[in-house]
């Protein structure tokens, strides 16, 4: 959308294996994240990091490690910049703001082509009910581009697979009763669930991932089938969009 090209991996383990394998001038870090966070991968990227002469003599320009975080408390930043982040975004993530932190890229990163375009109007149509707004992913992905694949549909089709991945974790992890497992999956599902605009799915998983956290596995089974009702209400409504889509 932003004529970047990207690539999407899962945790911070594999954020560093890919960077061993390729160039890359910007990194969108997660700051939790299964594995390793976005702190300790962005250390160990400012550890691993040495000057290297570029063929014009130059020192080659460092990664450019741009956080992204839900947690909205006083400090974050300043820990983002600390472990070495240059910059800082928050969750839900929307279109503009990721716009801006790539354009402010630019000044460190002059080998940026082409410059960022503006994003484009949103279209008029959107979609709410009681378990799913639109109107959330939409700001993100804005309208497809004439020639250019339907990004909502590809974000929509790649959310219902992970979506499904992270209840079939949280109920094996409860299964194994292992509270670090259900904890993880249910942060990840009410992060991407939030960004998609399922704000009711969004806040059973944050319910779950306190309990996990708390230790109360007892408590949990109730809870997943909240977020398995929930899931499959939003499911129904994001399968009816790509219907009209």
């Amino acid at each position: 959308r932003l004529g970047c090209a990207a690539h999407a991996v899962a945790n911070g383990r594999q954020a560093l294996a890919a960077l061993a394998e390729a160039p890359y001038d910007i990194l969108l870090l997660d700051c939790q994240m299964p594995e390793l966070d976005g702190y300790e991968t962005a250390r160990l990227i400012r550890q691993r990091e040495t000057p290297t002469a570029t063929p014009t003599g130059n020192l080659s320009t460092p990664l450019h490690i741009i956080a992204m975080t839900a947690n909205a408390m006083q400090g974050d930043r300043e820990r983002c910049l600390a472990t070495g982040m240059d910059d800082y975004i928050a969750k839900p993530v929307r279109l503009a703001d990721l716009a801006a932190a790539v354009e402010r890229a630019r000044r460190f990163l002059p080998q940026l082509t082409p410059r960022p375009t503006s994003p484009t109007a949103l279209p008029t149509r959107t979609t709410a009910t009681a378990s799913l707004d639109l109107s959330a992913v939409r700001a993100l992905c804005g309208p497809a581009a004439t020639g250019e694949s339907d990004s909502l549909a590809e974000l929509i089709e790649l959310y219902l697979r992970d979506a499904q991945a992270q209840c079939d974790q949280m109920e094996r992890g409860l299964a194994e009763g292992k509270a670090q497992v259900v904890q993880a999956a249910a942060h990840s599902l009410k992060g991407s669930s939030s960004n998609l605009g399922a704000l009711p799915l969004a806040g059973c998983c944050a319910e779950l991932e306190q309990r996990a956290k708390a230790g109360r596995l007892t408590d949990c089974p109730a809870i997943l089938d909240k977020v398995r009702a929930e899931f499959a209400r939003v499911t129904s409504d994001l399968q009816a969009e790509l219907r009209q889509s």
